[in-house]
């Protein structure tokens, strides 16, 4: 193949707002500003899903395919884009999913055995097997035959946006409708709302350095260990003004050093999104006041070298490692109690944090309680609220400081 670049001068290359933050847009090269998808080959080399095609920058320089200079792709609409192991470029979108071996594309639909044309997302499971998430469930492609799954073999309605293979080899799979399924081989089964997820619209996964399950949800993320057995919740990553304080996770990533990042936007009665990082016991997050290109987010990745790269409506966004540590976390040494409660709750914390809320939220995401932060102890009435499991929140004007999860008897 002969690859076409644009070579850019040293002074319009790029714009670094803030020490580690470097946004690209249509500018510098990218074939669209709407960038959908990213991903990195892992040798220094970003792969970009625009709404005008594929843009290719190595560092340096920048390389755009779209359908007229490569026919074989399905559509210059590509909100998918993985590499394999093998080194194919796998591409997708709402009309098809496309295979690029170096030289050419070529694009596969559901005549050819996919589940649906439509396509939501694509990863790789143990010995180079592609899964492709789609409107209709999943499709395997195991290097010649494509195997779907969709409701006839135990998939509920509403497709399947994100997929990936566990240590022990079970496939799951994050559903738009019906929780997290696990596919052993066989069959299916399921983990949603009655197993302390936080809702059952799920968009995004990933596993952690400990072999934890990080599920993004419509109301934020939901972590599992590797028997899937449930660990915490995570709503407000992102810090948002109440009552718009519930996360929608858009995409889930871990570097190699096992920090989790994700990307949080909110598109109900607010436009606002942004990123955030958890490595320990907090999350700091990062939005256009910090320098990243734009709000609308809509994937991230990690690169060779741990840097973020964040795909966005306005261009890309790279964050360099270091970033993260420029902020000070501040560490809660709250404490709830009785657990299980019946009448009262009580909230004994750090006089620092004051001045912020506290909220009690159901299994659902939704807000049932709420008073304002204003005392150091904190007697809540809870003996309106059914039996359940419930999630309080404690903000300060700034930060959330903590979640815990109490039972009510």
């Amino acid at each position: 193949m002969k690859l076409i670049f644009t070579l850019l001068s040293s002074f319009s290359l790029m714009l670094t707002f803030g020490q580690g933050f470097t946004n690209y847009t249509d500018a510098d090269g990218l074939a669209n500003n709407n960038v959908l998808c990213v991903t990195s080959d892992g040798e220094g080399t970003m792969w970009f899903g625009t709404q005008s095609g594929i843009s290719i920058f190595n560092g340096t320089t920048w390389e755009t395919m779209n359908t007229t200079t490569h026919p074989g792709l399905a559509n210059n609409n590509v909100s998918s884009i993985f590499i394999a192991s093998s080194g194919e470029v796998w591409a997708g979108g709402d009309f098809g999913l496309s295979r690029y071996s170096g030289t050419n594309w070529t694009t596969y639909k559901k005549a050819d055995g996919l589940g649906s044309s439509r396509i939501t997302n694509i990863s790789e499971g143990s010995n180079g097997i592609i899964w492709i998430s789609e409107f209709n469930g999943a499709t395997k492609y195991d290097g010649s035959l494509f195997t779907s799954y969709g409701s006839a073999e135990g998939l509920p309605f509403g497709g399947v946006e994100d997929i990936l293979e566990t240590k022990n080899g079970d496939v799951l799979m994050a559903t738009g409708l019906g929780g997290l399924a696990a596919y052993d081989g066989s069959s299916f089964s399921f983990i949603n709302t009655t197993n302390n997820l936080l809702i059952n619209n799920t968009t995004a996964l990933a596993i952690d350095s400990q072999n934890n399950v990080w599920v993004g949800t419509a109301n934020g993320i939901s972590v599992y260990n590797e028997s899937l057995e449930w660990v915490t919740n995570h709503t407000r990553m992102y810090q948002l003004s109440p009552p718009d304080t519930l996360n929608p996770v858009k995409d889930i990533a871990v570097t190699s050093k096992g920090a989790v990042w994700t990307g949080i936007y909110v598109d109900y009665l607010v436009t606002e999104g942004g990123v955030a990082k958890f490595y320990g016991d907090n999350w700091i997050d990062y939005n256009v006041d910090d320098g990243l290109v734009g709000p609308t987010i809509r994937a991230i990745a990690v690169d060779e070298s741990d840097n973020i790269w964040v795909a966005t409506s306005a261009g890309v966004t790279r964050i360099d490692n270091s970033v993260a540590s420029s902020k000070t976390v501040f560490q809660s040494t709250t404490k709830i109690y009785p657990n299980p409660a019946s009448t009262s709750l009580y909230v004994k914390q750090d006089a620092r944090i004051m001045g912020g809320s506290i909220s009690v939220l159901n299994t659902l995401g939704e807000q049932v309680l709420f008073e304002t932060n204003n005392s150091k102890s904190i007697t809540l009435n809870v003996e309106s609220l059914k039996p359940g499991v419930y999630y309080l929140q404690i903000s300060s004007e700034e930060k959330l400081v903590e979640t815990f999860r109490f039972i009510k008897v």
